[in-house]
Order: C-alpha cells, then structure tokens, then sequence
C-alpha cells in the first residue's frame, strides 16, 4: 500500500512504532478497516470552511465555548448537546436514506 510506504519512510526502526502504524492502517487508512477515510476523511457537510472533517468538527467546538479553558460542567454540557444533536442527525439519516419493504 502506498500511504503504508509513506509512514514507512521517516518512521524509527522500532517494532513498536512497525506496531502502531499497522494498526493505524488497519482500522483507519486502509478501504477495508474498521473506521475507513471515507467516514472520517471527507469535507463538511454545511458551511465548509475547511475540507477537512475533523477540524471543522473542532472548529464548530470551539465556537460553542466563550473562554480557552471552560468549566468542566460546561464541557460536558456542550459534548452532551453535540451528542444529542449527532443521535438525531444519524436517526434522521438512517431513517430516511433506507427503504422500507411496506
């Protein structure tokens, strides 16, 4: 695999690190694994500033805190509103985008 050859290339003599980098491909770079880049890897859907996904998912983040470093309590408020807001988003997703045998 060619992104294999790539971490390859600057990566230490360790087995260790051989270690990681086969279990990073495996479950997230290669087409066939757990979490494929096609899940995580893609642009935004709405209002795309960035194409890539995970830093526009820590962009919108960001913007739901008014300090660097918030309260705890808020935190976890804002994850447990993300979290609610990404159940609905995906019911609605799955709901709709499957069909139905009536």
């Amino acid at each position: 695999m060619k992104l294999l050859n790539l971490f390859a290339e600057d990566m230490p003599d360790d087995a260790r690190c051989r270690k990681f980098a086969d279990y990073m491909v495996d479950n997230f770079v290669a087409a066939d694994s757990d979490f494929p880049p096609t899940l995580w890897a893609h642009a935004p859907d709405v209002m795309p500033v960035t194409t890539n996904g995970a830093e526009s998912y820590h962009g919108h983040l960001n913007a739901e805190f008014n300090a660097p470093h918030p309260n705890i309590y808020i935190f976890v408020v804002v994850l447990l509103r993300q979290q609610a807001a990404t159940y609905c988003q995906f019911t609605v997703k799955v709901t709709y985008n499957s069909k139905i045998d009536t």
